[in-house]
C-alpha cells in the first residue's frame, strides 16, 4: 500500500470513530428529554399557568395565548391574547372571575371595559376546557386532540407555574 491509501484509511476511520462517539453520547444524554416522561402533570395544584393553543376549524386556524394565575382559588385571572396572523388587530383580554370584571385592549392601546356576564361565559369556558384536557398532559412539547365539533386543537408552550409579572394582568 502507498501512503496515500493508508491517509485515506486513517482518515475513514478516524470519521468512523468520531461519529459512534458522538451518537454514543447524544443517546446517553437525552434521557431528560421531556417526551420521555409518561407521569400526567398534576395541573389541578397549579397556581399558575401559560400555554397557546391552536384551533383550526374548517381550514382556518386561530392562535390563543392564555395564562392564568391564583388557580383554583376565587380570585381566578386570566389573560387572552389573541395576535392577528393577518396583519389585522391584535386582541388581549383580562378577567377576573371575583370582581366580575372584564378589560379588554386592541393594538394595544386603551384597555376598555368589558361585560362580564358575556365575555366569561366565552373565555372563561374556553379556559377551563383547555386546562381540563390538560388534565392527562404528560409533559411531552404538545397536546393534541379534536374537539367535538370536529376542530384540531393543539396546545403548546405548556409552562406550570411560571413566575407572571403582575403588569400582564393590569388593565390601566
Amino acid at each position: 500500500m502507498n501512503k496515500k491509501t493508508i491517509y485515506i484509511i486513517a482518515a475513514v476511520l478516524v470519521v468512523v470513530i468520531v461519529a459512534t462517539g458522538a451518537g454514543i453520547l447524544l443517546l446517553n444524554n437525552n434521557t431528560k428529554s421531556p417526551s420521555n416522561n409518561t407521569a400526567p402533570i398534576n395541573i389541578a395544584n397549579a397556581s399558575s399557568l401559560q400555554f397557546n393553543v391552536n384551533d383550526t376549524t374548517q381550514g382556518t386556524t386561530t392562535t390563543y395565548q392564555f395564562a392564568g394565575q391564583n388557580i383554583g382559588t376565587a380570585n381566578l385571572t386570566i389573560r387572552v391574547d389573541i395576535p392577528s396572523c393577518t396583519g389585522g388587530s391584535n386582541y388581549t383580554y383580562v378577567l377576573t372571575e371575583n370582581t366580575g370584571s372584564a378589560w379588554y385592549t386592541i393594538n394595544n392601546g386603551a384597555w376598555v371595559t368589558d361585560n362580564f356576564t358575556t365575555a366569561w361565559p366565552l373565555w372563561g369556558n374556553m379556559w377551563t376546557g383547555y386546562v381540563q384536557k390538560l388534565d392527562t398532559w404528560n409533559s411531552t412539547a404538545t397536546y393534541s386532540y379534536t374537539g367535538s365539533s370536529g376542530d384540531s386543537v393543539v396546545i403548546f408552550n405548556i409552562h406550570v407555574n411560571p413566575p407572571l409579572p403582575s403588569s400582564e394582568f393590569k388593565t390601566s
